[in-house]
């Protein structure tokens, strides 16, 4: 590897409300997934876009959604997409459970326009490496064929993790919770086990 380059930029979450109403409203105005917004880095493209142009890429590999907005359209050669997460999934469950109208709504317009990216995105890579059954069989559902689809899974196996101490009941978690997802599994966590 001869570069490396670290975009560092300021974390779109809460603790920094100035940049998420920004990207939140440039999201509304546009086509644009404010989730897929607040990842963009017009440094970030420009480094892409001059690397492509400069060096001879056999294969780009990206992780996550939000980075393939960096590939150009008609890039010729191999891309591998490591996906994690079909985001567009997770939005339409929020749409079924969220009580809150205005929420409802927001879902529901980030839904739409997450749904009209990936499935843009979806037919950038020559290879999708998935790490989820569950978001295999969406992708299939979203018309990607299964040729072009390998399951990488997790190879760890939880039970070699850690043993349980069954007298002390203390966890801790250390994540995002800015992250659904996390929010959501914890709160399984909490009334379910």
């Amino acid at each position: 590897c001869k570069s490396i380059f670290i975009e560092q930029k300021p974390i779109v979450y809460k603790t920094n409300i100035k940049t998420s109403l920004l990207k939140f409203f440039y999201s509304i105005l546009t086509n644009k997934s404010y989730r897929v917004a607040k990842f963009y880095s017009h440094k970030m493209q420009e480094y892409v876009d001059r690397t492509i142009e400069n060096i001879y890429l056999d294969v780009i590999i990206v992780c996550h959604d939000s980075m393939m907005q960096y590939i150009p359209d008609g890039f010729s050669n191999k891309v591998i997409y490591v996906e994690i997460d079909i985001i567009s999934s997770l939005y339409k469950q929020y749409i079924i459970i969220e009580n809150n109208i205005i929420k409802k709504i927001i879902y529901l317009i980030e839904y739409k326009k997450l749904l009209k990216y990936e499935k843009k995105i979806l037919g950038i890579p020559s290879r999708i490496w998935s790490v989820s059954h569950c978001d295999i069989e969406y992708l299939i559902k979203l018309g990607i064929s299964k040729k072009i689809i390998t399951y990488l899974p997790i190879p760890i196996s939880s039970k070699y993790l850690y043993r349980w101490n069954k007298n002390n009941k203390n966890i801790l978690f250390v994540g995002s919770f800015y992250w659904k997802p996390n929010y959501d599994g914890i709160l399984w966590f909490l009334n379910e086990i």
